[in-house]
C-alpha cells in the first residue's frame, strides 16, 4: 500500500478460528513462515485483540488433542490394513509412530502483556 509515495504497512486481524485452524494442520506451517516473514520485514502487521488471545489459549490444548487423536487413529488404522496384510514385522515402525503422536503435544505459548498485539517472527507477542 501506499500512501503520498509512503509506504505504509497492510494491519491484518486474524479471528482465532483461522489461528486455532494454522495450529491443528501441519500444512499451515508455511503460511506461518510467510506471515512471519512479511512481519519481520515489517510490511504487515497482526492486531490480536484480547479476546482472540484468551480464546485461542482456551482452545490450543483441545484442538492439539484433537489432532493428536486423528493422527493416532490413522497409524492405527494403517497397522491393522497392514496386520491384514500379513505383515507383522512391519507394524514395528507403525507402533512406535503412534507412540510418538500421542505424546507429542508442543505449540508456542503466546505471551499475554496487553489487549491488543502484534505478532512478530517466532511466534512471540509484540504491542
Amino acid at each position: 500500500m501506499y500512501r503520498t509515495g509512503a509506504l505504509v504497512m497492510l494491519k491484518m486481524l486474524v479471528d482465532t478460528c483461522v489461528w486455532l485452524d494454522m495450529a491443528k494442520t501441519p500444512s499451515q506451517s508455511k503460511n506461518l513462515e510467510i506471515l512471519s516473514t512479511l512481519r519481520a520485514e515489517e510490511e504487515v502487521g497482526v492486531i490480536v485483540p484480547r479476546i482472540v488471545l484468551d480464546e485461542f489459549l482456551r482452545n490450543r490444548d483441545r484442538v492439539i488433542g484433537e489432532y493428536v487423536k486423528s493422527i493416532t487413529t490413522t497409524l492405527s488404522r494403517a497397522k491393522e490394513i497392514v496386520v491384514q496384510q500379513g505383515g507383522r514385522k512391519r507394524t514395528k515402525a507403525l507402533d512406535t509412530g503412534i507412540r510418538t503422536a500421542s505424546t507429542t503435544r508442543s505449540l508456542s505459548r503466546p505471551t499475554r502483556t496487553s489487549s491488543r498485539k502484534t505478532i512478530s517472527r517466532g511466534g512471540a507477542s509484540r504491542s
